[in-house]
């Protein structure tokens, strides 16, 4: 996985989930099975967090809970936030050369902090950009099989890279057509859950009864009340 991927997950779940902590952020990632189709280890979650601290895209706040030890909770800044933002929208509408589509699986993971128009507008982007590599490859292919310049092999293995690219169209425009007539969930939306601490309708899933998830909401609640405290006492 690259930095650049990394930082948008790691970011995001500081802008969903925040404020957490450093082991609620990586039991959440952990739980997205990142490890598996990411990449993602738990100790690159805990190095990007401390790298997102340093350059002042998420604040750490030390509270003092009664505990043994004061808690470290991460919320995501006011740079940070903007800087989530682009990240997703451009994972989505830039499409590697190689047709790469881990990025756009990492982004479609926060789709709904977008508006359904600006998603629209990403998807079309990428769209245009893979039937633009789609047409060279094509080129591609013809002025290597006839006559055949290359291997056989090279020809195949071009082939797999387009019909990968037209997989990716194909899955692209049916997404396009099911967003436009209202599916999924994105930002502004008049029936869609609303921000934390603002009215919406209820979620449209819920979690299962013993997912951590209740719990770190609970925690969560726990820790800006005591930001909060912290701050009207500063």
């Amino acid at each position: 996985m690259s930095a650049l991927t990394t930082r948008l997950l790691v970011l995001g779940a500081v802008r969903l989930f925040g404020p957490a902590n450093g082991y609620q952020l990586r039991r959440e990632l952990l739980s997205w099975e990142v490890e598996r189709w990411a990449n993602l280890n738990p100790g690159s979650i805990y190095s990007m967090l401390a790298t997102l601290e340093k350059q002042g895209a998420i604040e750490r706040h030390d509270l003092d809970l009664g505990e043994a030890r004061p808690v470290a909770v991460y919320t995501v800044s006011a740079a940070g936030a903007a800087e989530f933002e682009g990240l997703v929208f451009d994972s989505i509408a830039n499409a590697p050369d190689s047709g790469d589509v881990l990025p756009l699986r990492v982004a479609m993971s926060f789709a709904p902090i977008m508006t359904r128009a600006q998603f629209l507008d990403a998807v079309a982007a990428r769209v245009r950009a893979l039937w633009t590599g789609v047409a060279d490859f094509d080129a591609k292919l013809d002025s290597l099989s006839d006559p055949l310049v290359v291997p056989p092999h090279v020809v195949s293995e071009l082939r797999l890279e387009v019909a990968l690219l037209r997989a990716q169209l194909d899955w692209l425009l049916a997404l396009q057509g099911e967003v436009r007539e209202g599916g999924l969930d994105f930002r502004g939306d008049p029936d869609a859950p609303g921000e934390p601490g603002e009215p919406g309708r209820a979620a449209s899933w819920q979690p299962p009864p013993d997912d951590p998830g209740w719990r770190m909401a609970q925690e969560r609640e726990r820790y800006q009340a005591e930001i909060d405290r912290m701050r009207r006492g500063a």
